[in-house]
């Protein structure tokens, strides 16, 4: 089945996010003006955080006030800890099984032919 698929500037607009097509927007991993200015600021006051921190696991009166900031004091030297994926009963690796038709339910082309208003070619 050959298939062309011709745009127009008349069923260009048709082609939308509303349809399922993202048209444009930032590239993939670019973070937003916002998000930028806001670790920005947040680092400002990284040093005296740590600091509070250091000052809360060793002086602090309470046991889980002193164990959370120790705990975030490692996170941020050396990373979380990993975290096993387990199967049922906590045993083991995790099982994943993938399967699929052989005929797939959905049909790209002929989704395409009907937001474009298009006939079925041959």
């Amino acid at each position: 089945m050959a298939f062309a698929l011709w745009l127009s500037a008349s069923n260009l607009d048709e082609l939308t996010m509303a349809k399922g097509l993202k048209t444009g927007g930032r590239k993939a991993g670019t973070p937003n003006k916002t998000t930028v200015e806001i670790r920005d600021a947040a680092r400002k006051h990284a040093k005296a955080a740590l600091a509070e921190l250091a000052r809360i696991m060793t002086k602090s009166t309470s046991d889980t006030a002193r164990i959370a900031a120790a705990r975030e004091l490692l996170d941020r030297a050396y990373g979380k800890a990993p975290q096993a994926m387990t199967g049922e009963g906590g045993e083991g690796p995790q099982e994943v099984k993938v399967s699929w038709d052989d005929k797939p339910s959905f049909n790209f082309v002929e989704h395409l032919q009907k937001v474009l208003g298009q006939p079925p070619r041959d």
